[in-house]
């Protein structure tokens, strides 16, 4: 997810449309708790140098990977004998889950930004499992909205 070509998009939505300011803060808001969730696991990977069975990316997967390094904008890991820099963007979204959700130290609001992250890429069973995680949190009202999103309606 480019979150600056969001941030971008979300201004010039600000300019259309002033009658909106709530909803585009909300959307703010969100997107915030999606950047804290990939700076949390960034840092986790830096910190644990994982080594991973697989590492699914969009369009290929990398077997057998040693995580060296990871920020912001890139996971850096040892495949097949060769240093890569893989964008998060070319990460496979539900990888990026998985990561996450093995973070069991991950603060509140990072976990918020998880339930959204699995909400957007259609993932409502980690959505929901992310989201009930916030009960008792400052959290807990915006992971309500997000339990009642991904439970299916009878």
């Amino acid at each position: 997810m480019d979150l600056d070509a969001v941030d971008a998009d979300h201004a010039a939505f600000a300019e259309e449309h002033p009658d909106r300011a709530a909803w585009l803060k909300s959307q703010r808001d969100d997107l915030a708790a999606v950047r804290e969730m990939r700076d949390a696991l960034a840092a986790t990977l830096t910190r644990t140098m994982p080594t991973l069975k697989t590492l699914e990316l969009r369009k290929r997967k990398h077997k057998d990977v040693k995580v060296v390094q990871a920020t912001p904008d890139f996971v850096s890991l040892i495949a097949e004998g060769n240093r890569v820099e893989i964008p998060w963007s070319a990460v496979e979204p539900a990888q990026i889950v998985r990561l996450a959700q093995d973070d069991r130290q991950m603060a509140p609001r990072a976990r918020l930004g998880l339930a959204i992250y699995a909400v957007k890429n259609k993932m409502p069973l980690e959505a929901g499992r992310a989201a009930q995680s916030l009960k008792g949190t400052e959290y807990a009202a915006r992971a309500f909205e997000i339990e009642r999103e991904v439970t299916p309606k009878e």
